[in-house]
């Protein structure tokens, strides 16, 4: 099973992405609505990817994976951006970013 790591603030989404990536069964997500809900999570539990938003409160996407590239943890990365973001998007890919969506 490929353990998946979402992070987003908007619950409505959170929801609706843990359950089209649960849907066939062989995926199981944890989800967060924040940064610092996510690194606590990680701490305890090694995942196979994570998919983060962007635009969230107090900490953003990409100051969640410069703390985590920082500190070494290879995971691939999945960024969600907004339209309009290029510039966010270069950063994040190349601060080790694996994949986005825009």
């Amino acid at each position: 099973m490929i353990s998946v790591l979402y992070v987003e603030d908007d619950i409505s989404l959170l929801e609706l992405g843990k359950f089209l990536l649960e849907k066939d069964g062989s995926i199981e997500v944890d989800t967060c609505a924040s940064v610092n809900d996510a690194l606590r999570n990680i701490s305890g539990k090694r995942y196979d990817v994570i998919i983060s938003d962007y635009a969230m409160p107090v900490n953003n996407g990409m100051k969640f994976l410069k703390n985590l590239r920082s500190g070494g943890d290879t995971t691939p990365f999945f960024f969600f951006a907004g339209k309009g973001r290029k510039s966010v998007i270069i950063d994040a890919l190349n601060l080790g970013a694996d994949f986005y969506l825009e």
